[in-house]
């Protein structure tokens, strides 16, 4: 292995470790965020029964994790879905309706 490989190798693994620990990083704040959003839901909507509350969480988050993996060049994925579908559950549950 030459001087220049072995630099390149290193570069790559401290890449790849640094990627890791930004993945990482986005897992937590997004599990974070789903504590916090469930917490508003069961503040907002008082008067849903546990298994209403769970289903609508249920709902936002499958459609968050379904939209997760790779897409070609081609498809038609908007990576701003999430985001949409978080500011929908605030507008539904902070404006006193319920997401059916």
């Amino acid at each position: 292995m030459t001087p220049s490989t072995f630099k390149r190798n290193e570069q790559i693994a401290a890449i790849k470790k640094e990627h890791a620990n930004e993945i990482s990083d986005i897992k937590k704040k997004m599990k974070d965020l789903e504590t916090m959003l469930k917490t508003v839901v069961k503040q907002q909507n008082p008067d849903l029964d546990e298994e209403d509350k769970n289903n609508m969480m249920t709902r936002v988050l499958s459609k968050e994790s379904s939209a997760v993996g790779l897409h070609s060049s081609t498809s038609t994925h908007d990576p701003y879905e999430q985001v949409y579908i978080l500011k929908l559950v605030l507008f539904c549950t902070v404006g006193g309706m319920s997401v059916n």
